[in-house]
């Protein structure tokens, strides 16, 4: 309703602090490294010409935080031309804010949100991929590899964003995890001369 939206724009600060652990194996048929990081990144919009600001100025967790996140990564030489990869990843759910209640205004139905900004979760994010590459032996400086993938082998319908709609019936509401990718295959070709 306001066509100077420009002119809503309120401006705050931000802080964000953590730790980050890293191991990683170099040598050997068997290599690759783990990581884990502790994190947080939060907000904060202060009143601004007698409006409460965001969160009622207080602190919230901004959309970009995500506490924990783990990664596992491993390679095995299984001969001199075969390579087999597994990867597993693994994020805290990025923060959310959920309808704590809907009201009809003019057969709309408009959701209400109550309480702190980003209190809620999504759902956290894991996935397993494996490889295995397997490289042809060099001719006159010319080499390649052919590549095959599995992402997310479990399958994991990890979600992206969660909605709120009003079902069939119109008297409940119901919440909808929306998903990109479950498991997918790949392959590719590598070369270099």
């Amino acid at each position: 309703g306001n066509n100077f939206i420009e002119t809503e724009i309120l401006t705050g600060i931000g802080r964000a602090y953590g730790v980050e652990l890293f191991l990683e194996k170099v040598s050997g048929d068997l290599t690759g490294w783990i990581s884990y990081s502790y994190s947080q990144s939060q907000r904060k919009i202060d009143q601004f010409n007698g409006g409460p600001g965001v969160n009622n100025g207080e602190w919230y967790a901004s959309p970009y935080n995500r506490p924990h996140v783990l990664n596992v990564v491993g390679t095995y030489k299984l001969s001199p031309t075969w390579t087999l990869s597994a990867n597993f990843v693994y994020n805290s759910g990025i923060p959310a804010t959920f309808p704590s209640g809907r009201y009809d205004f003019n057969g709309l139905i408009i959701p209400q949100y109550d309480g702190t900004r980003n209190a809620q979760q999504l759902p956290d994010y894991h996935r397993f991929d494996v490889s295995a590459r397997w490289e042809s032996p060099a001719k006159e400086g010319f080499r390649s590899a052919w590549v095959f993938g599995i992402y997310n082998v479990y399958n994991r319908m990890n979600a992206t964003s969660i909605v709120f709609r009003q079902n069939q019936d119109q008297y409940q509401s119901e919440s909808i995890r929306l998903s990109l990718f479950g498991i997918v295959p790949s392959f590719g070709w590598e070369f270099q001369f």
